[in-house]
C-alpha cells in the first residue's frame, strides 16, 4: 500500500498449513500414481506441477529431463 509515497507492508491472516502444503501434496500424489499405475504421463505431470521445477524450466525441458531420467534408469523402471 502507498501512502505519502513510502510503501507499507500489508500483513494479511495466518494461512491454513493445509493451504500451504497443497502444492507438494498434489506432486507426491501424482507420483504416487505414476508409480502404481506404471504412468509415464503421470510422472511428466508430476515433475511438471512442482513448484521450484516448474519456476525453473519450461515444460518441454521438464519433459525431455523426466524422459532423460527413464531412460538412464530403465533397468529399474518397468514403464
Amino acid at each position: 500500500m502507498s501512502e505519502d509515497r513510502a510503501f507499507k507492508l500489508a500483513i494479511p491472516g495466518s494461512n491454513p498449513a493445509a493451504a500451504l502444503n497443497r502444492t507438494n501434496i498434489n506432486v507426491q500424489e501424482l507420483a504416487v500414481k505414476a508409480a502404481l499405475e506404471k504412468d509415464r504421463a503421470a510422472a511428466v505431470q508430476a515433475v511438471m506441477f512442482d513448484p521450484l521445477t516448474s519456476a525453473l524450466l519450461a515444460p518441454r525441458e521438464i519433459e525431455r529431463m523426466v524422459n532423460e531420467m527413464f531412460e538412464a534408469e530403465a533397468k529399474w523402471l518397468q514403464f
